[in-house]
């Protein structure tokens, strides 16, 4: 098995975990290093310099600090494994040979930010994004070369899964303002696309849910995550709040604006308590299938946590009906005994068997035997 956390990718195997250390990312934080060695000192103010100007003035302003390139995602293969690495405004599609313990780099270049990864003998699928804000797909062979885009629309596409003779994936439209501009999203619904992108078919759609990250299992069953889908959802507490918070939210703006206007005309301000404070990253939630999850809540459940709440489900689409399977789940990934599911801090099988235990957030993983392409087969229908 194959598990993502925190950017890093380990490999579990035997019953232990192996931390996998990209070279492209080992070298990218040794050549880090070494700049950091050779000129940070330009932009340090030490303290020490007693001349008219300072390092920074000199040497120009300190550069941002360096954020290590993280692994976004991964697909693992005969022999290794494929996986995105994200720098940056750019991002890499790479591949690891298990025989030879070598990394192949296939393509590195700027706004390449995949939402979705799947690997077959045939080809590579993965998604790329617009200016205007869609993301499709696209279809490369293995060597990484000959991108074909397969989807269009004014949509937004992820999460593909190749089955037999189609690709399966998720996507929501796109609402606009009149300038063009993104206004509002659509549910995602559940699609497929036939290799060469001529033909398409709807296999699932709702304003009740959404349905995303479809997969076909090794019985040639679909199965998706549906998600709870309420545009307009807003507790009453929240609008009482809102309403006995307005006048101390009117007041607080006020003395605000008095307060810059000070510092601006009389080089003074009138709050003597701390200024203007940059607000802080709460690390207690975290953006998970483009929805704010609360970490709190998940870590009173104990020795069952699941990141997720228990409307979560991965589904079997059967026909027009959901087979429930599990609740609480982030993600899911088939294997040849049946599916294995993500809770976010553990792997369990469709039986309940817990596989592989986590205190960090298991963002992603895969099997040690992806389920086999021969998903079922479906005759694409053109959507008129």
């Amino acid at each position: 098995m194959i598990v993502l956390k925190s950017g890093e990718l380990y490999i579990i195997e035997n019953g232990t975990e192996r931390k996998y250390l990209s070279p492209f990312i080992a070298a990218k934080i040794e050549a880090a290093a070494r700049t950091e060695e050779h000129s940070g000192w330009k932009q340090k103010d030490d303290g020490e310099s007693r001349g008219m100007f300072s390092r920074s003035t000199l040497w120009g302003r300190q550069s941002a600090p360096f954020v290590p390139p993280q692994i976004t995602h991964v697909h693992e293969c005969e022999n290794g494994f494929f996986y995105v690495i994200k720098m940056g405004r750019a991002s890499g599609l790479f591949r690891y040979d298990k025989e030879t313990d070598s990394e192949f780099r296939l393509f590195h270049k700027e706004n390449f930010n995949p939402a979705g990864l799947s690997v077959s003998a045939t080809g590579i699928v993965t998604t790329v994004d617009s200016v205007d804000g869609s993301r499709h797909l696209a279809w490369y062979d293995r060597s990484g070369k000959n991108e074909e885009i397969i989807t269009s629309g004014d949509c937004v596409d992820e999460h593909p899964w190749l089955g037999e003779d189609v690709v399966y994936y998720d996507s929501k439209g796109i609402g606009r303002t009149q300038d063009r501009a993104i206004g509002a999203f659509g549910p995602r619904g559940i699609y497929c696309v036939s290799k060469d992108g001529q033909d398409h078919r709807v296999i699932r759609e709702s304003t009740s849910f959404e349905y995303l990250l479809p997969k076909v299992g090794a019985d040639g069953s679909l199965y998706a995550l549906r998600i709870p889908w309420d545009p307009n959802s807003h507790s009453p507490w929240s609008l009482i709040r809102d309403v006995l918070m307005f006048p101390y939210v009117l007041f607080m703006a006020i003395i605000g604006f008095i307060n810059v206007f000070s510092i601006l005309f009389a080089k003074r301000p009138i709050i003597s308590a701390g200024g203007p404070g940059v607000p802080a990253k709460d690390l207690r939630k975290l953006m998970v299938h483009s929805t704010l999850l609360d970490l709190r809540k998940a870590s009173k459940q104990g020795a069952e946590a699941a990141l997720a709440p228990k409307s979560w489900k991965v589904v079997k689409l059967d026909g027009d009906s959901d087979i429930e399977i599990r609740h609480s789940v982030i993600g899911f990934s088939p294997d040849s005994s049946g599916l294995l599911l993500n809770t976010g801090f553990g792997i369990f099988s469709d039986q309940g068997e817990q596989l592989y235990r986590s205190k960090e957030i298991i963002l992603d993983f895969t099997p040690n035997s992806t389920a086999p392409e021969a998903g079922r087969r479906l005759q694409p229908e053109a959507v008129g």
